[in-house]
């Protein structure tokens, strides 16, 4: 009895080895796909990063301005000029993680291995 249940065994090796296979290029396929929307995502993230760093660096050219204003009117002028308050890249400790524009390499490591957002990104953990 033990001798026909391990040629069975045996013989459905082949075919649980395809199973397998078939499994795994399926998981890599939906993996593949996810990958280029993450990829896509990042690309579109740092186009509207760009485009919010441009508009930061308006301000530079409204002192300027003013300045030149100041200049011909024989005032002073400022020396630091007006700022706007702009948001921190990526926290380095000082800044809470949820306020900044990025996230650190450390969190973008725990979210991949995990699986899960933390709450305070609007995850449910």
């Amino acid at each position: 009895m033990k001798a026909v249940r391990k040629s069975v065994a045996l013989e459905s090796v082949p075919f649980v080895k395809e199973a397998r296979a078939k499994k795994v290029e399926a998981i890599q396929k939906r993996y593949d796909e996810q990958a280029t929307k993450v990829i896509e995502a990042r690309n579109v993230f740092l186009r509207e990063l760009a485009e919010l760093g441009r508009v930061a660096k308006e301000v530079g050219s409204v002192n300027a301005e003013f300045n030149n204003v100041m200049r011909e009117l024989g005032e002073p002028t400022a020396r630091f000029g007006a700022a706007i308050n702009e948001r921190t890249i990526i926290s380095g400790g000082w800044t809470r993680e949820e306020d900044c524009l990025g996230v650190e390499g450390n969190l973008q490591k725990q979210v991949y291995k995990s699986g899960v957002i933390p709450k305070l990104f609007g995850g449910a953990n």
